[in-house]
């Protein structure tokens, strides 16, 4: 989707824009304005979907009824938001951005601002969590600002459940990005700061 707006939609299941079950998707130069969506207020992705791609993209007010205010992402799908405006948008569950639940996957915010984001339980910006073992995944800042997030429960910019004994592990890079708190329910993962 180039230069395009999405605006007001509802679906009562996956995500209020899109609901992608393989291959990618591409959001360039998009105003993405009060969708509602069941899991994912703009997306949401199964286990066969690969990468989605926010690009110089304004991404405001979005909603799920679960969790994801702007995506809930299946197992594998990496989204890059790059050059985006992603504020205000909010999770009645977890994850007010992105809800990544038994995911195994890379989740990167680059030359981006986060703000005003919330969940109504866990990870105002990120909830990430993995059900089996073997799973690692990485979560990138870079060059972004991401303050002003909120949780009800625990992990105004991220929260996540490690897992370390199982090999379920979480790497933070944040990288010349100005940021909130980190929380995990366990065994704390690497926080790479530069």
């Amino acid at each position: 989707f180039i230069d395009s707006r999405f605006t007001d939609n509802t679906a009562a299941g996956g995500g209020g824009v899109l609901k992608l079950v393989k291959g990618s998707s591409r959001f360039e130069d998009c105003m993405i304005v009060r969708n509602t969506g069941a899991s994912g207020g703009v997306l949401s992705t199964e286990a066969n979907a690969q990468s989605n791609i926010f690009l110089n993209c304004t991404i405001l007010s979005n909603t799920a009824t679960g969790g994801g205010g702007v995506g809930s992402l299946g197992n594998g799908c990496t989204p890059i938001f790059y050059n985006c405006v992603i504020a205000d948008n909010t999770a009645a569950g977890s994850g007010g951005v992105v809800y990544a639940g038994n995911y195994n996957g890379n989740i990167h915010f680059i030359s981006s601002v986060v703000t005003g984001n919330s969940a109504g339980k866990t990870g105002g910006v990120v909830y990430t969590a993995m059900a089996t073992s073997n799973r690692v995944h990485n979560i990138y800042f870079v060059n972004s600002i991401v303050t002003g997030n909120s949780a009800a429960t625990a992990g105004d910019m991220i929260y996540g459940t490690v897992n370390v004994a199982n090999n379920r592990v979480t790497y933070v890079h944040i990288h010349n990005s100005i940021y909130d708190e980190i929380v995990f329910s366990a065994d704390m993962p690497d926080v790479e700061e530069l």
